[in-house]
């Protein structure tokens, strides 16, 4: 294990746009919506791809490699200006850090001796995970094209629609009651500590058998089946509350972030970049869950994502706007409930940088808390893996789950 003192930094660099500087963009106005602003509180998305070490000639390769990154980032920042100036700029900026570590040098914890790392982090008031990984599979789709010396294509597949969506006829920009350095918003770079991180990999067979055995036994009526994502979930659900050892009456919540690009009428373009989320619940009494069983809490989870749509949205949205509040991460949490946001839909392992796909997706400390789930997809279409944050006890007792510990893939 390596301390932070032992990091070797070999170079910094600042990278720019390669033709739109903060002099062209004077007259460019941005201004947040209401998914952009209740985002404010909420700490940055920090991401990043492990990949191992390519096999590269010459003393100058891993040089050459560090400047096709910089390159090709300069001139994917030309297509995402939002990430270069907004109308209510926070501290750190919108794009705060891109960390390239190559084989050799020091991280810390643990120490990285044979790959590379590629981390991102994007202040989540600017955009959500759809946009943060259209970013970085525009930026990797830039470098692929430089590969063997060729000159980089400036122009990508789907280029980004930059402009804001406001609803309702909302006048724009949004004001807000308190100001933006209110303690209330320094409270989100607090990062919580009293949790431990585990990685559960889930086979394409797995949850495929996960989601057939919960449509079996449960029919929606809204006429919506069961997914594979509700019905992993639901048995991670399962195997948290059971690890647990709650009061059998206590209430359990499920948090959720859901997208609402196409649950809009019309639809948001996927290439819309921004914000475009809502949060929803599903709740149940302990003995509830533990009795029925995943397939009952994937019912659960089914009914609160579909109950978001069109009409929904719009309503949450006039709500927000008629009185703005601003809910800290961490507040959500308690002993008794879980939050997932992301999507394994999100292209991750789709970002080539020229030397293969990454092996590994990772996320930094922000927006942690004992009770977040993430799902990423896995290396084999169809499988995933969870980023499970929870006590260490209550890992232990999964861990010791008989009937948790065989649907894991080792």
């Amino acid at each position: 294990m390596a301390s932070t003192d032992q990091v070797r930094y070999v170079s910094a660099s600042i990278v720019r746009p390669a033709s739109c500087t903060m002099d062209t963009t004077d007259n460019l106005r941005i201004a947040l919506t209401a998914w952009d602003l209740k985002l404010l509180t909420i700490q940055y998305i920090q991401r990043g791809l492990l990949f191992t070490k390519p096999k590269l000639e010459g003393s100058q390769a891993f040089s050459n490699m560090a400047s096709n990154l910089k390159v090709s980032l300069s001139l994917a920042l030309d297509h995402f200006v939002s990430l270069l100036k907004n109308t209510m700029m926070t501290e750190p900026p919108p794009l705060s850090t891109l960390t390239v570590i190559l084989p050799g040098q020091s991280v810390s914890k643990p120490e990285l001796t044979d790959g590379i790392f590629v981390g991102c982090s994007i202040n989540h008031a600017v955009c959500d995970g759809t946009s943060f990984w259209h970013f970085m599979n525009s930026w990797s789709e830039i470098a692929i094209s430089a590969v063997g010396g060729k000159s980089p294509c400036s122009i990508v597949l789907h280029p980004p629609i930059l402009e804001r969506c406001f609803l309702n006829n909302t006048n724009r920009p949004i004001r807000l009651p308190i100001s933006v350095d209110a303690e209330h918003f320094q409270k989100s770079l607090v990062h919580r500590s009293d949790y431990c991180v585990r990685f559960y990999h889930f086979t394409r067979e797995t949850i495929a058998t996960l989601k057939a055995k919960a449509n079996s036994e449960i029919s929606p009526a809204n006429g919506h089946g069961i997914s594979s994502l509700q019905a992993l979930l639901a048995h991670v659900w399962v195997a948290v509350t059971r690890a647990r050892h709650l009061d059998p009456d206590e209430d359990v919540k499920y948090f959720i972030a859901v997208g609402n690009r196409t649950r809009l009428i019309p639809h948001l373009p996927q290439e819309y970049f921004g914000n475009s989320v809502q949060g929803v619940v599903a709740t149940a009494k302990v003995r509830d869950l533990l009795e029925r069983g995943p397939s009952w809490g994937a019912l659960l989870l089914n009914q609160a994502i579909m109950s978001s749509n069109d009409t929904t949205i719009r309503c949450s949205w006039d709500s927000w706007v008629q009185k703005p509040a601003f809910q800290q991460l961490e507040f959500l949490f308690n002993s008794s409930s879980l939050l997932t946001g992301g999507s394994p839909r999100f292209n991750m392992y789709g970002n080539d940088f020229g030397w293969g796909q990454p092996i590994a997706v990772r996320s930094g400390v922000a927006n942690k808390c004992d009770g977040k789930i993430s799902v990423i997809p896995g290396l084999i279409e169809g499988s995933s893996s969870v980023e499970a944050c929870l006590s260490s006890d209550t890992l232990t007792a999964m861990e010791d789950d008989t009937e948790f510990i065989k649907t894991i893939s080792i």
